[in-house]
Order: C-alpha cells, then structure tokens, then sequence
C-alpha cells in the first residue's frame, strides 16, 4: 500500500492535516510505531516516499510524511509543532536560521540522524556574468524567503558582499525567469532541475568558494555534464561548494512511546543501504552535532564492520 502524503498548511497558527477520502485507513494499532516525517522543500518528497516504503511495517514502523512551507520554517516547525518527528532540511538552512534570530537560541537544539545527499549549490548566469563578483547589482532569482535557496543565497552573498535584487522563484521558475530575463542569475540547490532550457549559450555556471566565515558550513563540491548537460560540456569542470540533504530532528521531550519510536526509526535507517552506495549515512554534516542515539547506532555498526574486515570466517587473526 503507497504511504498517505498528508499536506501541512500553516495560516495563523492552524496545523491541518488533509488526507483524500480515497485513502482512509483505520487507526494505528497499539503496537505501531508512527513517525511524522516533515518535508523542508516539495523537491524532496521523493526522498520522503522513498524512505518511508522502505520503513513501513518494519518492526511495525510506520512512516508519514508532510509537507512543509519551505526549509526554513521547518526549523520552527519541528521545535513547535506535534506530531513532527524528524524533517528533511538543508543543512545551511539552520546556519541561516540562526544568524537571523529565527531559533530563539534553540541552535543546539537540533542535531541529525544522518546526510541524505550531497546539494550541489548551482549559480547559473548569463554569459557575460564572468565571476561573483559581476553579481553585484544585479537580479537574482534565489526563491521565496522561507525556501532553502534563498537561505544558501543570503548566506553566501552576505558574507561575499554582494548586494543584489532578490527574485522570488524557485527552482525550475527560477532558471524560466533566467531564461525569460527576468533574472540575470539563479541560485539552485542540487541538479534535479532539468537545464535543457539554458543550453542555448547565452548562460553558464559560475565557480563558487566558501569565504572563510562559511568554511564550516559548506564542502567544495565540482560540476561536471553529467549533473548538468547543456550547461557543463565535455570534460568542464565548475567548482562549487555542497550543503547536505539532511535528516534531522528537534532535541525536546518526548513522551515514551515517541522517544521508542525514534529510536526504531534511527535504527532502521542505518540499515538501509547508502543512496549512492557509499558511505553517505556514516558522513558527517559541517555545523551539526549527530543525535545521540544515531551516534550511538553508528558508533555499533562501524564497530561491527572493522570486525568483519579483521576476523577471518574462522575466528583467527588473519
């Protein structure tokens, strides 16, 4: 059975949960472990899907996930709302939060079971855009204020000290509004998007470094044709800096029933393969703290592994 996708709205306070009529199902049984999964940015929710098919009915978990108003708001939302047990949000995103007083010194609050995905962050400008620095000035599409975007735009313009026009699209509005010259420039997170409209030659992508004061916030990352075909040719390579696609959750008092189903939940998400085949689950995330009981899940798996690797199939040394 595909896992219900309940949408979040927010408006002066209501929390609403709409669920098709199509898809009633009766209440969980005792022993279900439920947990409410927030999405930041509506371009993970296949993430979401695909972690919570994995998950349901394992060890009776059960995986809902809800959309969210941007990846900003879902800072707040984790910290305030019920029913909200971890979220997918970019990592840089609480940086951003932080720095604007939007956490009401919660930072430490937060922590994360673990990276989902490297986020390429991809600034696509027209040709006669040769560096950041001819950014400024001019019109960028970075995405509405609550999306991640537009966090990763106003932390890495501020600290570069680039003033520019903030145009509020997102995604493939944003490289449509690059297109069209409504923005000179657009700020993407990750290489979802399909570039095919920009690969005309009138555009390209910029390289990117961290400045000093964001060294511990993003990963140099490179671009090649294959995340963007059109845009990136032959064997070019951009360089750029990586945010993380992260799970994260809020550190706040959990009655005994959500705290067991958290710690389920962890478990079961180290034992899912890497999305890329690596070791993306063991990879740490810049700025953050791991939660506890991941860590202590992480510290048990690797432990496990460096057995295997250093103990023949006979119990002898090797």
């Amino acid at each position: 059975m595909r896992p219900l996708l309940p949408a979040l709205g927010l408006c002066a306070g209501l929390y609403i949960v709409a669920i098709p009529f199509g898809n009633l199902i009766a209440a969980p049984k005792a022993t279900q472990q439920v947990i409410g999964l927030l999405v930041g940015e509506s371009q993970w929710l296949g993430e979401a899907r695909k972690l919570a098919a994995k998950l349901d009915h394992e060890e009776g978990m059960r995986v809902v996930p809800m959309l969210g108003v941007g990846g900003v708001q879902a800072f707040q939302d984790m910290s305030s709302l019920p029913g909200i047990d971890a979220a997918l949000v970019a990592s840089d995103s609480l940086a951003y939060a932080s720095e604007q007083g939007l956490l009401a010194g919660q930072k430490d609050k937060f922590s994360y079971i673990a990276k989902l995905a490297p986020l390429n962050v991809v600034i696509v400008a027209k040709r006669e855009i040769a560096t950041l620095e001819g950014l400024k000035g001019k019109k960028i599409a970075t995405g509405p204020a609550q999306s991640a975007s537009f966090a990763t735009a106003e932390l890495l313009f501020n600290a570069l000290n680039i003033d520019f026009t903030r145009v509020a699209k997102q995604d493939e509005e944003a490289l449509d509004a690059l297109n069209s010259g409504l923005a000179d420039a657009a700020v993407i997170l990750g290489t979802a998007q399909s570039t095919a409209v920009l690969s005309d030659g009138r555009f390209h992508v910029l390289d990117v470094q961290a400045p000093p004061s964001l060294s511990s916030v993003y990963q140099p990352a490179i671009l090649t044709a294959r995340e963007l075909p059109g845009l990136v040719t032959g064997k070019q390579t951009v360089e750029t800096i990586s945010t993380s696609l992260t799970l994260a959750v809020h550190e706040h008092v959990r009655d005994a029933g959500r705290n067991k189903a958290l710690k389920t939940f962890t478990s079961l998400v180290f034992n899912l393969p890497s999305p890329d085949g690596g070791d993306n689950l063991a990879a740490a995330v810049p700025g953050w703290q791991r939660h506890a009981e991941a860590l202590k899940v992480l510290n048990q798996k690797l432990a496990t592994k460096k057995q295997a690797v250093t103990i023949s199939p006979t119990g002898g040394k090797p």
